[in-house]
C-alpha cells in the first residue's frame, strides 16, 4: 500500500498528513468491507464496484 502514497507524501510536511490520512483512510474502508462481508451483507464500492460487475459481465 505504501507504494501507491509514497510518491504523494514526499513532497513536504502537509503531503505527508495528507497522505498518512489517505492510508488511514484505506484501512478503515479495508476493515469496514471485512465486517459488511462477514455478516454477508453485499457491498459496493462507489466506482470499482460498477467496474468490477462490468468484467464479472464480460467473462459470461
Amino acid at each position: 500500500m505504501s507504494w501507491v502514497f509514497s510518491p504523494i507524501a514526499e513532497y513536504a510536511q502537509s503531503t505527508r498528513a495528507i497522505g498518512s490520512l489517505m492510508k488511514l483512510g484505506v484501512v478503515a474502508v479495508w476493515i469496514f468491507m471485512l465486517v459488511k462481508t462477514s455478516q454477508k451483507e453485499l457491498v459496493k464500492l462507489p466506482l470499482l464496484g460498477e467496474l468490477a460487475d462490468r468484467s464479472v459481465a464480460e467473462q459470461r
